[in-house]
């Protein structure tokens, strides 16, 4: 997503007003089986007018669409998931429509889900061999999760922008990580105390940004 962090800073302080303007999913459904699909997704849909108002060309100039080659960002990823062993279907998610942008895949089991989320997560010079999800008979665990607040930081850092982070920063205040798990089967029980259960759904909202704040995603999650 290539338009510049004061373009963004401009759009999220004018959206700080709205309620949950900026949402990072992990969506993961899990099959009796073992296999599932799971989808990352960046969704700004709340703030598709006022992002298309700021890139709104003055006169005489041509307009300027901020997410012209969102559909390209995760391309290097997709690539790198596809030649995993119990990996299909991995493709990107580019809807300029509703402004959701991320990626998809199908995984044939636990083992080949945290391969693919070594790569989705892939941190240089890092671990790259991270546990994120253990699966058995009837539980499912996220034991592993990734630190979005440091994933922010690190992004904005690596623009050059550093002047304004603090500000920065304090717009992030509604920005939050949902966390949606889905079975074929019911939900017995689960160990997260902020998480939503219904029926065969487990949700947590993690506000990123938030002081005082100390929602996690790490969940245990029996079922029936």
């Amino acid at each position: 997503m290539k338009f510049s962090i004061k373009t963004l800073l401009l759009v999220i302080a004018t959206c700080v007003l709205f309620t949950s303007c900026f949402e990072i999913k992990e969506i993961v459904h899990f099959n009796k089986d073992g296999s599932g699909d799971f989808q990352f997704i960046i969704d700004m849909s709340a703030m598709k007018a006022l992002i298309e108002m700021a890139g709104e060309a003055e006169e005489g100039e041509e307009e300027e669409d901020p997410f012209a080659d969102a559909g390209d960002s995760f391309d290097e990823q997709i690539e790198a998931i596809s030649k995993i062993d119990g990996i299909t279907s991995a493709e990107s998610i580019a809807d300029e429509d509703t402004y959701m942008f991320g990626l998809k895949f199908s995984f044939a089991d636990v083992n080949a889900l945290n391969d693919a989320l070594n790569e989705v997560f892939k941190d240089e010079g890092g671990d790259k061999d991270r546990t994120f999800f253990k699966a058995s008979k009837k539980k499912i665990e996220r034991v592993d999760a990734v630190n979005m607040k440091d994933e922010f930081t690190k992004l904005m850092s690596e623009g050059g922008e550093e002047e304004g982070m603090e500000e920065a920063m304090m717009f992030f205040q509604d920005v939050k990580y949902v966390a949606e798990y889905t079975f074929d089967r019911k939900v017995k029980k689960v160990t997260n105390k902020d998480a939503a259960v219904s029926k065969n759904k487990v949700v947590v909202e993690q506000f990123l940004f938030q002081e005082g704040n100390d929602t996690k995603l790490d969940n245990s999650i029996k079922l029936k």
